[in-house]
């Protein structure tokens, strides 16, 4: 931040927000939900992150020394509602951007804050320039892809662990394949094979195609495989390595420190 002259980032994808607080939010993840969490980064090195309420538990559960607002959503139970929470008729679409305010300073008008605006709705695009000022926000993808584009130890052995999860499936996949299977057929024994092979594996990513239809889909069609045909199996598995509290709060790997580094402020290592 220092060297792109920030006092603070605000941050929306998936990924950002889970190397800067330590939250995987499913809302970014998985649900595609923009806005739905924000992760906030100061130069002071305060966090803080914004999440739903039907989210907190889990969020309480994978950070520490992070701090957390959150607000109530469409599922909104009474019974674990906090004494005084209200939710609104009308959902405020800059709800989340509004509370990530509360973790800069009060005065506003001249900080330098730096975006995701890839990851931003229009509405909370017009919301950030509105309290900046537009020359104020800046676009932070360049400086995140440095950060990742030298890889620490620990970076490289997950990547090691995830190749050599993919290749035992393929290995498997490749050899269990028969005439009269389907794509969908395909599929779901890539993802059951995938997955049986540790608990740290959190998710498999498939773009197979097969004979003719040479194009990866969502939703596999139940083409039959003809003797002959080709198929191309593309995918993987995605790792995490350990609970959240050993990763990011009591690191025991030099790997690990060197990676949380470039994240956290109490780390020191250089690239």
């Amino acid at each position: 931040m220092d060297k792109d002259n920030l006092d603070a980032l605000i941050l929306t994808s998936g990924d950002a927000a889970f190397y800067a607080t330590g939250y995987a939010s499913r809302d970014l993840y998985k649900n595609g939900q923009t806005g739905g969490t924000v992760a906030v980064v100061t130069k002071n090195g305060r966090a803080g992150i914004v999440v739903s309420e039907f989210a907190r538990r889990t969020a309480e559960m994978a950070v520490d020394g992070v701090e957390i607002i959150f607000y109530p959503t469409w599922i909104y139970i009474e019974d674990y509602a906090i004494e005084g929470m209200e939710k609104e008729v009308q959902p405020d679409l800059n709800k989340t951007y509004k509370l990530a305010l509360q973790f800069l300073p009060e005065k506003k008008e001249n900080l330098r804050i730096g975006v995701q605006p890839s990851y931003l709705t229009p509405y909370a695009w017009q919301f950030l320039t509105d309290t900046f000022n537009e020359k104020n926000v800046v676009d932070i993808k360049q400086l995140l892809i440095e950060a990742r584009a030298i890889k620490t130890p620990w970076e490289i052995e997950v990547l090691r662990e995830a190749a050599r999860y993919s290749e035992l499936t393929m290995n498997k996949v490749a050899k269990a394949i028969v005439p009269g299977m389907t794509e969908a057929d395909v599929l779901q024994l890539f993802n059951t094979t995938a997955f049986s092979w540790s608990p740290d594996i959190i998710d498999v990513a498939n773009a197979h195609t097969i004979g003719e239809n040479f194009t990866p889909s969502f939703i596999p069609p139940h083409t039959r495989i003809n003797r002959g045909d080709i198929i191309r199996l593309d995918g993987g598995n995605v790792i995490e390595q350990g609970p959240p509290e050993e990763i990011f709060v009591s690191p025991t790997q030099e790997r690990t420190r060197q990676f949380l580094s470039r994240y956290l402020p109490e780390f020191t290592y250089n690239i």
